[in-house]
């Protein structure tokens, strides 16, 4: 039996490794290797063996032959060999239930017959040679069971017991895998990095190297993710040619199906990289570290698109320009500019998409240096988009410029100014079609286009180009203008043909507009000459354009541009004549309508007239040519207005020169008669700005009328006139510069005409416009003082008191301001606030510092002194009642307080309250005495005790009259320095009655006579 199951085994290591099973059985994959070293170990002599009929088993049986074998065979080598196969064998019977299984639940179980096989063996001879096969086939079976964690134990445990393991490459990316997918990326990154560092031929390598980027990428190690794709990316692309790919979509779609989708994978995770690093720099600070690769462009364009997505638009715009600032020659450049404005037109962000647009014309139109050795390809691509944004722009340009003509047209005439702002406008459209035509020469828009370009030409004031270029669509069969050929249109074309007769119509205009003014007797014949001619030349080439009429009215519109108003005058007299009824007074034969002037043809002639004479300066004959016009128009003309204003400015002007001739008549005549012309002058200049007022009440002359009307009655000072007129301006005109001074003149007027309070309302309405101005400060004070002038005190202190809270500067008006609050409160008998005010005077001087002035120090004075009188009036009243101790104490202390206040005067040095509060000073003393003596006496006492009493009240108030004679005598000394005033005086009284043996004495009146030898 034993050497049955030898020969059987014998037998099926020798077979080449596979049997055939019908049925349920299958074909089984080589399993062992190194057959000859097993042979050799067991001994066996070879022998002649026929290939017998072997039978077909089921893995049963083999599985069944298997378990037998490993009972009876000692030989570890050989059991070794056979618990491989038999791992083997389990598993091509897990392999072909799967593939048979009809349900989830079969599905599922697949594996667990060959799981429990491998575990069994591993049990029953756990220090078998096979084991690490095993083991790796227990790591497949788990895995491919689904049973991951087991399936990493496994591959653990093999790792750790056969470190040198020829599976271990494949054991370290298996470990890595299910790390990664069990999100423990860390650990992952050192089992990939063991794959990555074994070597590159390996097939796990590339996949190592991806999922280990993926594994930084989940670590947020950005660089290390970003080098391990960039190789991914080299690897897959490095056979690739770039040459015209410049979209990535162009990219995926050349690259080998197989490559593709790990291409695309690589680029979207790059850009969610690169867009983590919030800055358009990332990109190429990468690739800077780690070198240019070919496909390096394509990332900003992944990273572009990406955010497109994602709409983060400016992001998008921000990444092409990034790589555009860098590689500004890169053959993708262009491209990616295209794609920032398909951003931005996605966007719809407006202002942006011009300024990108702007930008792509500029930098990648096809006459830059940039499509030098550029592929035709990827310039007709671009060319495409150029041709339609720079044919936009330019058209673009020309109707916002001739929009802003338009508006500008609408007023009087441009200013200059405007016309700057006009050419600017054109010089965009101008830039835009001369790049159009350097582009693209052979457009079939060409001509249209270089008719746009001389209109702009002419709209902005280059009157030679565009002469050159009407002259050249008008009248040439085949020119060269700026190096670019401009075709004649056939007759049949009637779109060319009537840009034809717009090119000559502007040829005119172009050669009026090069009038110089002024200019010589010659040139204006050359000139006039000149222009007649082109004019002669679209009469008998375009003589049905609509225009031809216009063209014969412009030659007396011409001289008065020139200031050539005589002509202009005559030109348009002469113009007049050609009508119907002029030529019917003639006794000509009347002309077609056509050929007759128009009625607002004819309007215009009268009113150049008109005009002509107002420049003439001829004002009254002005007047007289407009009074007819504005009789006969209807308001709604769009000649009214201005003529309106025309009639206003000729009687206006009448009004000026009659001022005019005051200032020249006052040098030529004497003072007294000067000014009886003066008068004469300014009435005679009333009258007629009153005339503007009553022919023309809505013209652009009225606020010039009604503000010359209010001076000049201010000249002649008719107060009320003035008034008047100052008011209405005011009133009608809030907003012009000239109401600013309206108040002021106001304020004057009501002053002159004693109307205080009116000119104190207009006064304040100045100051309350700008009221930290220094020039607005004054008009606050003057409008309080002519309110208290005006009787009205209570709106005078309100003035008063709020320049006085508001301003601290100028110091001196802001200390008189205090002063007459402090009066003001006297008048209206409100003590309270009249000793805030002083107070306020005591202050500003103590804080006054360097500012401090004499006016100051003498308000401060008077004020303490105020303040001293009235602790004087408290001391006063206080009577000395029984008990004496606790009055005198009281009294004692408004003795204190009254003395204190007094020499606060004093200190002040001004002579004049110096004398008051020393006289003051004496008298509390005094006061001190006389309340002694004369205070209650207890009522108790004896006749001795009532005159011991009296003596002790006479001995104490005695020291205090000492005291008050002492301040009398130093207030009576100065007499001595020339000071005698009355309170010098009243001290010399007082004196008199304390001490009349010294001072009560009669006057000696000495007479001095000094004579002269």
């Amino acid at each position: 039996m034993a050497k049955y199951i030898l020969a059987l085994l014998v037998t099926t290591m020798l077979l080449t490794g596979c049997n055939t099973i019908s049925g349920n059985n299958i074909v089984t994959d080589k399993v062992a290797d190194n057959r000859g070293a097993t042979l050799a170990d067991l001994d066996l002599q070879p022998a002649q063996i026929s290939s017998p009929e072997m039978p077909e088993l089921s893995f049963k049986e083999l599985s069944a032959t298997y378990k037998t074998l490993l009972r009876d065979v000692s030989d570890e080598d050989i059991r070794a060999k056979l618990e491989q196969r038999y791992a083997a064998l389990s598993m091509l019977e897990s392999e072909n239930a799967q593939l048979q299984a009809l349900t989830v639940e079969q599905l599922a179980g697949s594996y667990k017959g060959s799981i429990t096989t491998i575990n069994e063996l591993l049990t029953l001879y756990p220090d078998s040679k096979a084991n690490e096969q095993l083991l790796y086939q227990l790591a497949k079976a788990y895995d491919l069971d689904s049973q991951q964690h087991h399936s990493f134990t496994v591959i653990n445990k093999l790792i750790t017991a056969y470190p040198n393991s020829s599976y271990m490459l494949e054991l370290q990316f298996r470990r890595a895998e299910i790390l990664f997918s069990e999100q423990q990326y860390q650990q992952a990154l050192t089992a990939y990095q063991y794959v990555i560092t074994a070597k590159e031929a390996t097939p796990y390598y590339y996949i190592a190297l991806y999922m280990q980027g993926w594994s930084y990428f989940k670590l947020d190690y950005a660089q290390q993710a970003l080098l391990n794709f960039t190789l991914i990316l080299d690897k897959h692309l490095a056979s690739t040619n770039f040459n015209d790919i410049y979209r990535i979509e162009q990219l995926y779609a050349k690259v080998t199906p197989r490559s593709r989708e790990i291409v695309e994978e690589t680029f979207a995770v790059m850009s969610m990289i690169f867009s983590d690093l919030y800055e358009a720099t990332g990109i190429t600070r990468h690739y800077q570290q780690l070198g240019e690769r070919a496909y390096s462009y394509l990332s900003y364009d992944a990273l572009g698109s990406y955010y497109l997505q994602k709409q983060r638009y400016n992001d998008s715009v921000d990444i092409y320009d990034e790589f555009i600032a860098t590689h500004g020659q890169h053959y993708a450049a262009a491209s990616f500019a295209v794609n920032k404005v398909a951003v931005l037109e996605r966007a719809n962000f407006p202002t942006r998409l011009v300024n990108e647009k702007t930008s792509l014309l500029v930098k990648f139109n096809l006459a830059s240096p940039y499509w030098h050795n550029k592929s035709e390809l990827n310039k007709a691509v671009v060319g495409k988009v150029l041709h339609n944004i720079m044919l936009d722009f330019a058209l673009q340009s020309y109707a916002r410029a001739q929009a802003q003509l338009a508006l500008f047209n609408a007023a009087e005439g441009l200013t200059k100014s405007q016309q700057q702002n006009i050419n600017l406008a054109f010089a965009r459209a101008i830039h835009w079609f001369e790049m159009f035509v350097s582009n693209f020469p052979e457009d079939e828009k060409l001509v249209a286009v270089q008719f746009h370009l001389a209109e702009s030409f002419y709209q902005s004031e280059q009157y030679l180009e565009a002469e050159k270029r009407y002259q050249a669509i008008a009248y040439s069969t085949l020119v060269q203008a700026e190096n670019t050929k401009i075709p004649a249109p056939t007759a049949a074309n009637q779109e060319h043909q009537q840009i034809r007769a717009n090119a000559a119509y502007g040829l005119i205009l172009t050669l009026q507009a090069l009038t110089p003014a002024p200019m010589t007797a010659a040139e204006q014949l050359n000139l006039i000459a000149k222009q007649i001619h082109a004019k002669t030349m679209l009469l008998e080439h375009y003589g049905d354009d609509q225009r031809a009429v216009a063209v014969q009215v412009d030659l007396y519109h011409q001289y008065y541009r020139l200031a050539q108003y005589q002509l202009a005058i005559a030109n348009a007299e002469q113009m007049l004549m050609k009508t119907q009824s002029a030529r019917q007074q003639q006794g000509l034969k009347p002309k077609t309508i056509s050929q007759q002037p128009t009625r607002q043809q004819q309007l215009s002639a009268r009113i150049v007239i008109a005009k002509s004479q107002l420049a003439l300066q001829n004002y009254q004959l002005a007047e007289q040519a407009y009074l007819p016009i504005t009789a006969t128009i209807s308001v709604t003309d769009e000649y009214y207005q201005d003529s309106i204003n025309g009639l206003a400015a000729s009687i206006y002007r009448q009004g000026e020169a009659a001022l005019a001739l005051i200032s020249a008549d006052s040098a030529a005549t004497k003072p007294v008669a000067s000014n009886n012309i003066a008068t004469k002058q300014r009435e005679l200049a009333v009258k007629h700005f009153t005339r503007v007022l009553k022919k023309a009440p809505e013209s652009a002359y009225s606020m010039n009328t009604v503000y010359d009307l209010a001076t000049t009655h201010l000249a002649l000072e008719n107060w009320s006139s003035a008034i008047k007129y100052l008011q209405e301006f005011k009133f009608l005109y809030p907003q012009h510069p000239l109401s600013d001074d309206i108040p002021a003149k106001l304020a004057f007027a009501f002053q002159q005409n004693q109307q205080w309070e009116k000119a104190a309302i207009e006064l304040r309405q100045i100051w309350a416009k700008a009221p930290k101005s220094a020039e607005t400060r004054p008009m606050l004070y003057l409008a309080a003082d002519l309110l208290r002038q005006a009787g009205l005190l209570q709106q005078a202190v309100k003035s008063y008191r709020t320049y006085a809270h508001t301003y601290e500067q100028p110091f001196a008006t802001a200390i008189e301001a205090k002063y007459i609050l402090s009066e003001l409160y006297l008048e209206l008998n409100d003590k309270p606030k009249r000793n805030y005010w002083l107070q306020k005077l005591i202050t500003a001087d103590a804080q006054a510092k360097d500012q401090r002035i004499a006016r100051s120090r003498y308000l401060a004075a008077m004020a303490s002194l105020e303040f001293a009188h009235d602790k004087m009036t408290e001391f006063k009243a206080l009577k000395l009642k029984l008990p004496l101790s606790a009055s005198l104490n009281r009294k004692r202390r408004l003795l204190d307080g009254t003395l204190s206040a007094y020499n606060q005067t004093v200190e002040y040095q001004v002579a004049e309250f110096t004398t008051v509060a020393n006289y003051h000073l004496g008298e509390v003393y005094r006061q001190l005495a006389s309340d002694l003596m004369n205070s209650e006496r207890p009522g108790d006492l004896t006749t001795l005790e009532l005159e011991q009493y009296e003596i002790l009240l006479e001995e104490q108030s005695f020291p205090f009259e000492d005291k008050a004679i002492a301040v009398h005598e130093m207030n009576a000394k100065r007499s001595q320095q020339g000071i005698y005033d009355e309170w010098v005086k009243s001290s010399f009284a007082t004196l008199a009655k304390l001490l009349p043996g010294r001072y009560h004495k009669p006057e000696q009146v000495v007479e001095v006579v000094d004579e002269i030898h």
